[in-house]
């Protein structure tokens, strides 16, 4: 057996499906399946068996699991070690962050950076899921959290970008009847998903005791929410500001700062030159759109 088995499992014990390792390795479900009925044949062991709709480990399965995890690891260490000493502005980045940066303060400079470095492949990954570089699995990654008491771990390297700052907006028809006092009385706030304090923002911008409307866990979908009336958002600015069809609630309301933003990379890759010039292309974008982060661009 070759390292390839070892890849085909792993990935099906990330994944739990057939299916997704397939689509994720990019081969067809039946070649997914095949190799892991062959590799359990050679192991002697079953490694995994469905529950409950989903794959699942066995006992031998997880010990499997642990020691594909330690091979992963020590390619992964070996592969940045010889990616540490590329000086060659080309080759492949992936990047992992989330889709409301992604659109509204990266993307639109890319242009720009294939621009100045042609031979440079970028692969954007804005799911849900974030990619683990400690794993190998992105190479730099742009992390917001409202622990404004984090610290880069020892065994990554960072760099500190300009807060995000929100506030409070609505449909420019909504915002309208507020300025003149009269709100619609079924008006309410649309929450942000469970990881993030919102009860902390909603007290810093409710001055009318607005009941909550529903939650939506999407940043792209909350500011279609609240284009279309479903309720009154607490958006990044850097998004809301740039949107004709909504406004802020009450401009008396200075923005509030609630994520700290970082972009992150495995310390081994600090002198690979593509890495280092995405990370700088990242603090320039940043930079860049600085005063719509920061809530400082608003309109009348």
């Amino acid at each position: 057996m070759g390292w390839d088995d070892f890849e085909i499992f792993l990935t099906v014990a990330r994944t739990r499906s057939f299916g997704a390792a397939a689509k994720k390795l990019k081969v067809g479900y039946s070649t997914v399946s095949r190799r892991i009925e062959n590799f359990e044949k050679r192991l002697g062991a079953t490694l995994f068996i469905r529950q409950h709709g989903e794959l699942s480990l066995t006992t031998e399965g997880r010990a499997v699991l642990a020691a594909a995890n330690k091979m992963s690891s020590t390619a992964s260490s070996l592969e940045r070690t010889l990616q540490g000493v590329d000086k060659r502005l080309e080759g492949e980045i992936v990047v992992t962050l989330s889709q409301a940066v992604l659109c509204g303060i990266i993307m639109p400079q890319v242009p720009d950076f294939q621009s100045q470095y042609p031979d440079i492949y970028l692969e954007f990954d804005n799911s849900r899921n974030f990619l683990d570089i400690l794993k190998g699995e992105a190479d730099i990654a742009i992390r917001l959290t409202d622990n404004h008491e984090y610290q880069v771990p020892e065994n990554l390297l960072g760099l500190r970008l300009p807060d995000i700052y929100v506030h409070a907006y609505a449909s420019n028809k909504i915002v309208a009847k507020i300025k003149k006092g009269t709100p619609p009385k079924d008006i309410g706030w649309i929450k942000w998903d469970r990881r993030i304090n919102f009860a902390r923002m909603r007290q810093h911008f409710d001055r009318w005791g607005w009941p909550l409307k529903c939650s939506v866990d999407d940043m792209m979908a909350q500011i279609n929410a609240v284009k279309n009336d479903v309720g009154v958002g607490i958006l990044p600015c850097f998004l809301a500001d740039k949107e004709p069809s909504i406004s802020r609630i009450n401009n008396e309301i200075a923005p509030l700062a609630v994520l700290d933003a970082w972009v992150l990379a495995h310390p081994d890759m600090r002198s690979v030159e593509r890495i280092r010039a995405f990370m700088h292309f990242t603090v320039s974008c940043f930079e860049k759109n600085k005063t719509l982060i920061l809530g400082q661009q608003v309109r009348s």
